[in-house]
C-alpha cells in the first residue's frame, strides 16, 4: 500500500505544490475519496496497539492517513477503522485520543438512540451518557449491524414492509450522524437469495456490505 501511494505521488512533488495539499489516493479521478482500511482485531487492544501504531507510522508521516481535527474529520487517501462489536477500549486514553484511528459503532444502537434523542429534558446520568455517545460518534466512521440478526431474511422471495422500513431507518440514522451504514453477516445463501439481499441493500442506500463467500460451498 505504501509503495503504491508513494509511486502515485512522487510525480506530484514539486516546489509549487502546496505542503497542505492532500496526497493522491488510489483513485486519480476522485481526490476527495478515501479508501477504508478496515481492521478486525482478534487480540486484546492493549496487545495489538503498539504493533498497530508501528505499522501505521510510515503512512502517517507520509500524510496518507485521515485524521481528526477536533470534531472535524480531515480526509486523506486512507482511513483506518477498527471494527468490533465490543468497544470498551474507547475508555483507554491512548486509544481514544489517537487522531488517525477511527472506529465503527453499533447501527442497531444508533438507530434506537436516534429515535429517543428528542426527549424532554435529561437527568445527570442521561447527560453523561449523551456526552459519551457524542464522543464515540466523533471518533467513528461507520455504523455496523449483523444483517441476519438485525433485519432477517426475506420470505417467499421478498422483504416485508417492516423489514424495508427497518433498513431505511438504520441507513437514515447512520447518514444523519455522518456515518457510513454497513451490514455484515450475509451468510452462505443460495445465489438467487443472496442477489436479492444485495440488490435491496444497495437500493436502500447501504454504503458497505460484507459479502465474504470464500467458505461457502460451490454448486
Amino acid at each position: 500500500m505504501l509503495e503504491k501511494l508513494d509511486a502515485m505521488n512522487s510525480r506530484l512533488n514539486s516546489p509549487v505544490r502546496s505542503a497542505e495539499a492532500s496526497p493522491l489516493g488510489f483513485s486519480d479521478q476522485e481526490t476527495e475519496r478515501s479508501s477504508i482500511l478496515l481492521l478486525e482485531l482478534q487480540s486484546p487492544i492493549e496487545t495489538a496497539w503498539p504493533d498497530l501504531m508501528s505499522r501505521l507510522e510510515k503512512l502517517r508521516t507520509g500524510r496518507y492517513l485521515s485524521y481528526k481535527n477536533g470534531t472535524r474529520r480531515v480526509l486523506r487517501p486512507v482511513t483506518v477503522v477498527i471494527s468490533s462489536t465490543d468497544l470498551p477500549y474507547l475508555d483507554r486514553t491512548n486509544v481514544g485520543e489517537s487522531d488517525v484511528i477511527f472506529f465503527d459503532t453499533s447501527l442497531k444502537s444508533l438507530t434506537r438512540t436516534h429515535y429517543t434523542e428528542g426527549g424532554e429534558g435529561t437527568d445527570g446520568d442521561s447527560e453523561a451518557a449523551n456526552h459519551g455517545r457524542k464522543a464515540v460518534l466523533a471518533g467513528s466512521v461507520m455504523a455496523t449491524a449483523d444483517f441476519q440478526a438485525s433485519v432477517g431474511l426475506p420470505r417467499r422471495g421478498r422483504f416485508s414492509k417492516e423489514q424495508i422500513e427497518l433498513i431505511r431507518a438504520q441507513v437514515r440514522a447512520a447518514h444523519q450522524h455522518g456515518l457510513l451504514a454497513r451490514y455484515t453477516g450475509i451468510q452462505c445463501h443460495p445465489r438467487r437469495l443472496r442477489r436479492l439481499i444485495l440488490r435491496v441493500l444497495a437500493q436502500e442506500g447501504v454504503d458497505l456490505i460484507d459479502n465474504d463467500q470464500k467458505d461457502c460451498e460451490r454448486p
